[in-house]
């Protein structure tokens, strides 16, 4: 921990958003190839590495918003549902551990700019959980039929929410709640289709790169706002 620390207060002290950026690529690029060859010890330690530094990211501008902090927040629950997710025996934790992530971006965004869902985005989100859903079921078994589609709906009031955000006001910051939110929903159902139906090649490459993108978009707004 005190390593991670000293590491921090280097990193908010001289690193610009370009550091920042440069560091979380090579430490998801690592992880992604550590996940292709299979070597599962490195590849864990990188994988919390990367959202460490996205952590890290989010927190490293010195007036942070009460909407900036919460972020991290939620990104340090996205952290340990990481680890959890590192052994198969604790999948549930790591779902229920990303569940309160969810539930904490969905208060993030309430506190700083209200709840209000507009019309397209709730039928975007109701298509999109309903699909999810559907696809995801007939590989649910026991309490998945109830954890999975609990997961699917509090991840699409997230979205609807995003959406929402980025199409009553059009901004840079707000298409990027809207776009992290959307590639976290992305995210979520490969590693569902990749776990609980088919597996595919290179699952890894998809499910990580659009889970790290999502937190990238969702840090740098929470940082900026």
């Amino acid at each position: 921990m005190l390593k991670f620390y000293r590491l921090y207060l280097l990193l908010e002290m001289n690193a610009s958003k370009k550091t920042y950026f440069a560091l979380i690529f090579a430490l998801a690029v690592t992880a992604i190839l550590l996940e292709i060859f299979e070597l599962k010890i490195p590849y864990s330690f990188a994988k919390a590495a990367t959202t460490i530094a996205i952590i890290f990211f989010a927190s490293s501008n010195r007036s942070m918003s009460r909407l900036g902090a919460q972020m991290v927040t939620a990104l340090i629950f996205c952290l340990l549902g990481d680890i959890a997710l590192i052994w198969n025996q604790f999948f549930l934790v790591g779902v229920g551990l990303f569940l309160v992530a969810h539930l904490l971006f969905i208060r993030a965004l309430k506190n700083r700019f209200g709840f209000k869902i507009l019309p397209l985005a709730f039928l975007f989100s109701l298509v999109a959980l309903v699909s999810i859903v559907y696809i995801l079921w007939s590989g649910l078994a026991g309490i998945l039929k109830v954890a999975v589609p609990t997961y699917a709906i509090v991840i699409s009031i997230m979205v609807a929410q995003a959406i929402s955000i980025a199409l009553r006001k059009r901004s840079k910051m707000r298409s990027q709640l809207a776009l992290g939110a959307i590639l976290f929903m992305v995210s979520d159902t490969l590693l569902g289709i990749n776990g609980f139906l088919h597996p595919f090649p290179f699952s890894g490459v998809f499910i990580l790169s659009t889970y790290w993108g999502a937190l990238v978009f969702l840090a740098n707004a929470g940082r900026e706002f």
